[in-house]
């Protein structure tokens, strides 16, 4: 991701989630976006670093590689809905990524330790942004 297009998506997230109406469109690939931020991992991690991960993750969980795969199992795992706000969205991402490590719900790919949640969202940016 470009310095330019990340700052883009944290503003739009930023402006949305302080937005008490604003919505996810189901159909928005900005709402992906939302669904595929991967947090401190695009912060402190290469592009390369992500695309790697994606690379593993897809190695080892065939069956959920993909963008409609993954939005399926993100949705299900975390309690989203098309209804809910982007920050609402986030929130619920961190919830259950903390979840996630405390019931040992990780996975290592690439020599990151990472939550399944946070696993998935890496492949669905390292996809999104290919």
């Amino acid at each position: 991701m470009k310095r330019r297009q990340f700052i883009q998506i944290t503003a739009a997230g930023t402006l949305a989630a302080a937005l008490p109406g604003a919505t996810w469109p189901q159909e928005d690939r900005s709402a992906l976006q939302v669904l595929a931020d991967p947090g401190l991992l695009a912060l402190l991690g290469s592009m390369e670093a992500i695309h790697r991960i994606g690379r593993a993750f897809r190695d080892q969980f065939r069956h959920e590689y993909g963008v409609s795969a993954l939005r399926k199992v993100l949705f299900a795992d975390v309690g989203l809905s098309f209804t809910m706000s982007e920050g609402q969205i986030r929130d619920r991402l961190d919830q259950q990524i903390r979840g996630d490590f405390e019931r040992g719900r990780t996975v290592r790919l690439d020599g990151w330790i990472l939550s399944k949640t946070e696993a998935r969202q890496t492949v669905l940016y390292s996809i999104l942004n290919s």
